[in-house]
């Protein structure tokens, strides 16, 4: 009564594996289309706060979270040990600005 078998397994999971992969594209297109946004607002140097308006430039003196090294260059991310921050501070408001 073993109808299926090893093979039969494999074509059904075979068959899954193109049932969804319709939902992967479309997930992995989404991911894309974020990651060359982020990239867009990255490279222009500021970020505009969603609550107030106030454009905030990344490039400024910055104290690192994890090793408190204070340097200037990008808010984002630390020369020194390498941290990547998700969000920071805006400096009229205070409003927490998520980057990532």
């Amino acid at each position: 009564m073993i109808l299926f078998g090893k093979p039969m397994r494999l074509i059904a999971l075979a068959g899954l594996y193109i049932l969804a992969s319709p939902v992967y594209a479309v997930l992995g297109v989404r991911k894309l289309v974020k990651l060359f946004q982020t990239r867009r607002t990255l490279a222009s140097g500021a970020i505009s706060c969603p609550h107030c308006g106030e454009r905030n430039v990344l490039d400024i003196l910055a104290t690192c979270g994890q090793c408190k090294v204070t340097e200037y260059g990008n808010r984002l991310r630390c020369n020194a040990c390498g941290e990547i921050s998700k969000g920071f501070e805006c400096d009229a408001c205070g409003v927490t600005i998520r980057v990532l």
